[in-house]
């Protein structure tokens, strides 16, 4: 099974594909998404949607994890990381890949 990890984030959103089979995990790629403050928000939203969808096309996880929001005393970075999160859940449920959201 090949499954793809996120940790959310609107700077930077951290990922890693991986291969489980017969007890063996294989790490197959991982990395960075990259988005540029001097953008406007929308855009970076776009960016990282282009660029996770490339991922999925890529390597095809048969599943996700990604991170969930941890509280946060600093209300607008909360917010922008949720947009982002509402972007890969997007991306996944877009190409039928089921998710589970891991503390």
């Amino acid at each position: 099974m090949r499954v793809m990890g996120i940790d959310p984030g609107i700077e930077r959103t951290g990922f890693a594909v991986l291969e489980i089979e017969k007890g063996t995990v294989r790490v197959l790629d991982f990395g960075r998404i990259f988005t540029d403050k001097r953008h406007p928000f929308s855009h970076r939203l776009n960016l990282l949607a282009t660029d996770l969808k490339n991922l999925i096309r890529q390597w095809k996880p048969q599943a996700a994890a990604i991170e969930q929001i941890f509280f946060s005393k600093n209300v607008k970075t909360a917010m922008r990381v949720s947009h982002a999160r509402g972007v890969i859940l997007e991306m996944f449920e877009e190409h039928g890949i089921p998710v589970q959201e891991l503390n």
